[in-house]
C-alpha cells in the first residue's frame, strides 16, 4: 500500500450522499399494499432496478422494510373498538413477519465475507424520504429507536461495529491522498474520533459544573444600595457560564444538557443586577447544579459511563434508572396525597404558631398547643405512610426478578436481562450516531461552527447563493479549533498508533 492507496473506502466507492440515492417513499407506499409475508427482495428495489452497490442495496431494503415496520407499530386509532382491535392485531402480526424478513435479509447479506466497510455502509447510508427532500433515513436511525426495537439492535456484528466506530471513526469518513499535504492532513483528521469528541464534551461539562459550583460558594455580594448594581461589569465566569450553557443547547436533549439551558434564563430573570441570594435567580442555579450532577451520571450522552466499557457500565445503569422509574416513582406518586395530608396534620399539631396564624383571634379557645396524644397520632400517621412508601419501594423491587444472571447471559449486554441489554445498546447506538460525523463540533465549538457555517448555509439556501466555499471553510475551522484539542486528547489518553494501523487495515 503506497500513499495514494486510499486509507478507506472512498465516497465515490460507497454512496451516501441522500441526493444521488432513491427515496424511500414510494417503495414503502408500494409495499405496504402487499402481504407482509409475501413481500420478496425484488419488491424493495426502487422501480425494479438494483443500485448497483450491494451494502447501499440491502441498506435500502433494510431501511425501507424498517420503515414499514415502525408505522405498523403505530396502530391508527379508531372510534369503533372493534376495527380498532382488529387493525391492531393485523398491525402486530405484520410487524412480526417484517421482523422475520430484516433478519432473512440481513442474515443473507452476512452470508459472504464482509469487511468493516461493507457493515458501516449498510448501517449509515442514507436514503431520502421524498424525493429533493431533505429528512432521510438510515438503519441506525431505527436501531436506537426505543419505539422500534428490533432484534437487529442485538445482532453482534452490528454492536462491534458501533464499538469500531466509536473507537477509531467511520471508515468510509477519511483516506489518504497522493498529495503529500493533504496526506498528512488526512491523518491528522483520522485522530479525532466519536470517543474524543465525547471527551471533550464531557470535559466541557465539568468545567461548567465547576464554575457554576464556584459561583454557588461565591456569589456576588449584595451592595448596600440596589443603584449599585447597574455598576457591575459580567465577569468571565459569569460569560462563560452563558457560552456553554447555549453551546449546551444545540446538543441532543438530556437531563445534562436542559439542565444547563436554564442558567442563561437565571441570569435573565434578576437583570439588572445578578443572581445573588436569597432572589429566585440564584435559586434557579442551585437547581441547575443539582440536576446537572445527576444528569451526569445518568445514562444519556454525556457521561463517563460511556468512556468506560460500555457492556459493563450501560446495563448497570440502565438497570438502576429503570429500577428507579419503576419502583420509586409509582410508590411516590401512589402515596403522594396521604403524604401530603399526612405531612399537613403533622405540621399542624407540631407548630402552634402556624394555628395562630391561620385561626386568628376570634378562635382564642385553640390558641393552645394541641394535646399531646393528637401529636402521637399525627407523628404515627406520618411515619406510617414513609414506612408504607419504602415498604411498597421494596416490594416492587424484589416482585421483579432479577431475570438473568451474569454466568447465564450469552452475551454481556445482557447480564441483567435482555430488555436491559436492548435499552443500553440503544442509548449507545444514539450516542454513537450523535458523535459521528466527518467535522464534529463538539461543545463550546459548536456556536463557532453555529455562527461561521450554519447560519450562513441558512441564508445561502434561503436566497439561493452558492456557498460551495463554506465546505473547505468548515473543515479549515475544525482543524484550527477542534482538531488540535482532540489530537492532543487521543494522544495523551489513547494510543494515536492504534487508530492509524486501524484505518489502513480497513483500506484493505
Amino acid at each position: 500500500m503506497d500513499e495514494s492507496t486510499p486509507l478507506l473506502a472512498s465516497e465515490s466507492d460507497i454512496p451516501s450522499n441522500p441526493e444521488y440515492l432513491p427515496s424511500i417513499s414510494h417503495v414503502v407506499a408500494r409495499i405496504s399494499t402487499l402481504d407482509a409475508e409475501q413481500i420478496r427482495f425484488e419488491d424493495l428495489r426502487p422501480d425494479g432496478s438494483p443500485i448497483g452497490h450491494h451494502p447501499t442495496e440491502i441498506a435500502f431494503a433494510l431501511v425501507v422494510l424498517l420503515q414499514l415496520r415502525k408505522t405498523r407499530l403505530r396502530s391508527s386509532q379508531s372510534s369503533n373498538i372493534y376495527e380498532t382491535w382488529i387493525s391492531r392485531k393485523a398491525d402486530a402480526h405484520d410487524a412480526d413477519s417484517l421482523e422475520k424478513r430484516i433478519t432473512s435479509i440481513w442474515q443473507l447479506f452476512l452470508a459472504e465475507y464482509r469487511d468493516i466497510g461493507d457493515i458501516e455502509a449498510v448501517l449509515w447510508t442514507r436514503f431520502p424520504v421524498v424525493d429533493e427532500g431533505e429528512d432521510s433515513r438510515r438503519v441506525l436511525d431505527f436501531l436506537g429507536d426505543t419505539k422500534c426495537n428490533t432484534s437487529l439492535t442485538s445482532h453482534p456484528l452490528v454492536i462491534s461495529s458501533l464499538r469500531h466506530t466509536w473507537k477509531y471513526g467511520r471508515s468510509m469518513n477519511f483516506r489518504f491522498a497522493s498529495n503529500h499535504t493533504l496526506n498528512w492532513l488526512s491523518r491528522y483528521d483520522a485522530l479525532s474520533t466519536p470517543r474524543t469528541f465525547h471527551l471533550i464534551e464531557w470535559i466541557s461539562h465539568l468545567l461548567f459544573l465547576a464554575f457554576l459550583v464556584n459561583y454557588l460558594l461565591l456569589p456576588i455580594k449584595q451592595p448596600h444600595i440596589s443603584g449599585d448594581w447597574l455598576e457591575y461589569q459580567y465577569g468571565s465566569r459569569e460569560l462563560f457560564l452563558i457560552v456553554l450553557s447555549l453551546s449546551f443547547l444545540l446538543r441532543p436533549r438530556s437531563l445534562v444538557n436542559t439542565s444547563s439551558v436554564i442558567v442563561p434564563f437565571a441570569f435573565l430573570s434578576s437583570l439588572p443586577s445578578i443572581p445573588h441570594p436569597p432572589n429566585t435567580g440564584f435559586s434557579i442555579l442551585q437547581w441547575a447544579a443539582f440536576l446537572h450532577v445527576l444528569g451526569l451520571n445518568l445514562p444519556q450522552s454525556p457521561s463517563h459511563l460511556f468512556l468506560l466499557s460500555h457492556h459493563h457500565t450501560l446495563p448497570l445503569a440502565v438497570l438502576l434508572t429503570q429500577r428507579i422509574r419503576w419502583t420509586i416513582f409509582p410508590a411516590i406518586l401512589f402515596f403522594l396525597p396521604l403524604f401530603i395530608i399526612a405531612s399537613y396534620l403533622l405540621s399542624l399539631s407540631l407548630f402552634e404558631t402556624f394555628l395562630k396564624t391561620i385561626v386568628g383571634e376570634m378562635h382564642s379557645t385553640i390558641l393552645d398547643p394541641p394535646p399531646m396524644e393528637t401529636r402521637v397520632t399525627f407523628l404515627c400517621l406520618f411515619f406510617t405512610v414513609v414506612a408504607l412508601i419504602l415498604l411498597s419501594i421494596f416490594i416492587l423491587a424484589t416482585s421483579v426478578p432479577l431475570l438473568s444472571h451474569k454466568e447465564f447471559a450469552s452475551d454481556r449486554w445482557d447480564q441483567y436481562s435482555h430488555q436491559v441489554g436492548q435499552a443500553a445498546r440503544q442509548t449507545f447506538i444514539r450516542t454513537v450516531v450523535s458523535d459521528s460525523g466527518t467535522y464534529t463540533f463538539p461543545p463550546p465549538f459548536n456556536i463557532l461552527h453555529l455562527v461561521f457555517f450554519r447560519i450562513p448555509c441558512f441564508f445561502g439556501h434561503l436566497f439561493d447563493i452558492p456557498i460551495s466555499i463554506l465546505d473547505s471553510g468548515e473543515r479549515i475551522l475544525w482543524r484550527i479549533t477542534v482538531g488540535p484539542i482532540a489530537v492532543l486528547f487521543t494522544f495523551v489518553i489513547w494510543n494515536p498508533i492504534e487508530y492509524l494501523f486501524s484505518k489502513m487495515s480497513t483500506s484493505h
